[in-house]
C-alpha cells in the first residue's frame, strides 16, 4: 500500500494471494470493506489470485461486491471482464 497526502488513506492497494488463505466468507468480507474503507477517492485496488477455478470465484466474489453496492463514481470494474455487466465468464464456473 502507497500512503497518500490524507493521513491513513492510500492510492494503491494490492491485494495478492489473500482471500483463498481466509477461511471464511465473512472475514474475506471484513477485509475487503475495510480495505476499501483506506482507498484514497481516485486509488486503485488490485485482488490477484491463482489462475484456478476457485481463484476465480474470489475474484468474481469481489468484483459482484463492486458491481452490486458501489456507484460509477465510486468505482469500475477493468478486469476479468472491462464492464459493469454480468461476467460472462462467471456463467461456465
Amino acid at each position: 500500500m502507497i500512503p497518500t497526502g490524507d493521513k491513513g488513506k492510500f492510492d494503491l492497494i494490492v491485494l495478492g494471494y489473500v482471500l483463498q488463505e481466509v477461511p471464511s466468507a465473512v472475514q474475506r468480507q471484513m477485509i475487503i470493506e475495510a480495505l476499501w474503507q483506506r482507498l484514497s477517492d481516485d486509488g486503485i485496488m488490485v485482488v490477484v489470485e491463482p489462475g484456478s477455478p476457485k481463484g476465480f470465484r474470489f475474484v468474481h466474489s469481489f468484483r459482484e461486491w463492486v458491481i452490486q453496492s458501489k456507484t460509477k463514481e465510486e468505482a469500475s470494474v477493468i478486469a476479468p471482464c472491462p464492464h459493469m455487466l454480468e461476467c460472462p465468464m462467471a456463467r461456465d464456473a
